[in-house]
């Protein structure tokens, strides 16, 4: 069943329509699907046309037959976007022709949810203000599309109730739905694999507890040793630092081991196993949890040498059979299934958006054959069906209507001016000089000698080094100017041979062009300080070799066509990225400024800590580069071990998960069939343009 199309399915929501709505409810089991083209949040689809002025942000009709028969009404926003309101009265006062209720409709979908805490008492007030506006509009409980229905305003009253950055955070995660091309349901196609990954680590943790508990507490003691005298801390047994052996330079004592192939103690000490373990006590395999730590440790590869090289010199080198045939094996297959099914998940959900633009197409043509009037002439230009996003996108798509069925042309002035301007024909000797320039630049042996000065240009950026001496630096800038000239002389040939109207209607003319006049530029501007900034344009001019060098061009155009492609994730990665930022300095901040003496012998913050927002933004950056134990340890050490594994953890595995979802876009991209094809119209022969071709 097709819903109506057109413009003339737009009606206001009156009370006759909810009368209607009231003698009209069936069963559910009755009413149809829902449109997912419809659901609330979504653009309207352009086959509805352009809705008048009158038709925004103001109580419709609904459109979807799923819900024409329920209590609720269509409103559509900024942009079209389609949003529902319960057409229940507020709180049993408002009805929904309130006119308070129609103002505050629309102007709780424009609140803006995300801001700055620059005060905190002035965004209480802002969210107060929000949560009243969106419970007179929508209503607060009965009813569909009602406030408590959305579980996001759950997390609204919890920051009325108490504002802090740890409550706010979370409301930025609202954005995640709004990122084309990111779909939160196939992260449940990954629970079987994150269910997996777990068992095989759980029973590599067990082989752990099993074959090494307790021998990394060896350490090498003086002979004799004192009798150990516990005391209330269970990992301290009374033993002096000064009768413990340290290498130089090393926090952690030397380990030992008892059996034939481990680490032997130097002379006058002995192997004793009643010490703390390495690394403040947090690297061992004394239970299941710690053990389970250090197999996720070796998974992620962060300093995966240092804890091997530990366990074999303690339980010796024998034991090396138990990483090389089961930890590495293991640790490879729990990865690689990560990230397959990060693939997997990716292109099936690419899958059913090609099928479900297809049935978009197929909807389209059959709404066009129902709908065509011959009075009415509609000519369809272009429509392009992308079947990377999830919609036909409305800015692809354009509909010409007109009862005569021709465009509006430009005024006459234009015309005028653009042969004046973008036009040379002044005279017949000036139109000779034009053709004999012609034949000159679209010579193959002209595209030749530029080709050369490139390369030999690109020469003298490499022979650029520090310190240079007087007489090297002059001959460079030298160098520098006669390159501008010769390129100067090219920009200025081409636009007399070929006109502006054609010579920048090719996309490497006016590459060359812009970097031509920057060039420029830095020439006129050479004495002013501080416009070092305009040297790196001239490095641009290694990219118009990949105007004659085909494998060059194919790598730029991949390039591109993977970038665009890697834009969803990336923006998904740099919003995890400044919540993580946010919740760790707003979580440790304190801790790492009042126990810092615990993890620094002058009680100065260390390199690594999450003391303010940019130090945080960095840790948080090395963690999800791989290398985050060493930090882990130091988070524990002055926050708690609960509160710093949970964290970090978290970081490590959703940090990681984002970064296959960027890594499973690229093969996907490249293998795609027109991703990364050349366009033939773009790389033969422009016509009066030789070979230049279009980037």
């Amino acid at each position: 069943m097709l819903p109506p199309v057109g413009t003339e399915v737009f009606r206001h929501f009156t009370a006759a329509s909810l009368e209607g709505i009231q003698q009209h409810e069936v069963e559910e089991k009755d009413c149809p699907k829902p449109a997912r083209d419809l659901e609330a949040g979504k653009p309207l689809p352009f086959i509805y046309g352009e809705p008048s002025p009158e038709h925004l942000n103001t109580p419709l009709e609904e459109l979807d037959p799923h819900y024409q028969t329920q209590k609720t009404f269509l409103v559509l926003g900024k942009g079209n976007i389609v949003d529902r309101f319960n057409a229940d009265p507020v709180c049993y006062l408002l009805s929904p022709l309130n006119p308070l209720r129609t103002v505050l409709g629309p102007f709780s979908l424009k609140w803006a949810s995300v801001s700055l805490c620059l005060c905190r008492f002035v965004f209480i007030a802002i969210y107060s203000v929000e949560v009243i506006v969106k419970v007179m509009s929508r209503g607060f409980c009965v009813g569909k599309f009602t406030f408590l229905r959305d579980p996001w305003n759950w997390l609204d009253v919890m920051v009325v109730r108490k504002f802090s950055v740890l409550t706010t955070v979370p409301r930025i995660l609202k954005i995640i739905p709004l990122i084309p091309g990111v779909c939160v349901c196939s992260l449940k196609k990954l629970i079987g694999v994150f269910v997996l990954t777990v068992l095989t680590l759980s029973f590599l943790a067990l082989l752990g507890l099993e074959f090494f508990q307790g021998i990394l507490r060896r350490k090498c003691i003086i002979i004799p040793p004192q009798p150990p005298n516990k005391t209330s801390d269970p990992d301290y047994y009374g033993y002096d630092t000064t009768t413990i052996y340290y290498l130089a330079g090393q926090f952690d004592p030397l380990l030992c081991g008892n059996s034939y192939d481990a680490g032997v103690c130097p002379e006058g000490f002995t192997c004793t196993s009643s010490l703390t373990n390495p690394n403040f006590g947090y690297t061992s395999y004394d239970s299941f949890g710690w053990s389970l730590l250090s197999m996720f440790r070796m998974m992620t590869q962060d300093f995966w040498d240092n804890l091997m090289q530990m366990t074999l010199r303690s339980a010796g080198k024998s034991h090396m059979a138990f990483f090389v045939f089961l930890v590495f094996p293991g640790c490879f297959f729990a990865v690689s299934l990560i990230v397959a099914a990060a693939a997997m998940a990716s292109g099936e959900q690419e899958e059913a958006r090609a099928a479900e633009a297809r049935k978009k197409e197929e909807e389209f043509s059959q709404i066009e054959e129902e709908t065509w009037r011959p009075s009415l002439f509609i000519s369809v230009v272009h429509i392009r069906i992308n079947v990377n996003m999830t919609r036909i996108s409305t800015h692809d798509c354009y509909l010409c209507v007109s009862e005569v069925g021709h465009q509006r042309s430009c005024p006459a002035c234009c015309y005028i001016m653009a042969n004046l301007l973008l036009k040379w024909n002044c005279c017949g000797c000036w139109r000779w000089v034009k053709q004999r320039l012609n034949t000159v630049v679209m010579n193959p042996f002209f595209d030749l000698a530029i080709i050369i000065c490139l390369i030999i240009n690109i020469g003298f950026f490499a022979t650029d080094h520090f310190p240079m001496s007087m007489d090297f630096a002059w001959h460079l800038i030298v160098a520098n100017k006669v390159f501008t000239v010769i390129f100067t002389v090219e920009m200025v040939l081409k636009l007399v041979a070929m006109d502006p109207c054609n010579y920048f209607q090719v996309s490497w003319n006016i590459f060359d062009a812009i970097i031509v006049l920057v060039s420029l530029l830095e020439l006129v501007m050479a004495d002013v300080q501080g416009l070092s900034l305009l040297r790196i344009f001239r490095l641009l001019r290694v990219f118009r070799l990949a105007r004659w060098w085909p494998c060059f061009h194919m790598f730029l155009k991949v390039t591109w066509t993977l970038l665009r492609a890697l834009r969803n994730p990336a923006l998904l990665l740099l919003t995890a990225f400044f919540t993580f930022t946010v919740v760790g300095m707003q979580m440790f901040k304190d801790d790492y400024k009042d126990h810092v003496c615990r993890i620094s012998e002058h009680c100065q913050l260390p390199r690594w800590h999450m003391n303010d927002y940019f130090h945080t933004f960095i840790l948080i950056f090395r963690v999800l580069c791989g290398s985050w134990i060493e930090t882990l340890w130091d988070c524990m050490e002055v926050s708690g071990k609960a509160l710093c594994l949970t964290f970090f953890l978290t970081v490590v595995v959703i940090g990681n998960l984002l970064v296959s979802l960027c890594s499973s876009v690229c093969p996907e991209t490249g293998s795609s069939p027109g991703g990364v094809a050349l366009d033939s119209r773009n790389t033969s022969p422009t016509p009066g343009a030789g070979s230049n071709s279009s980037l």
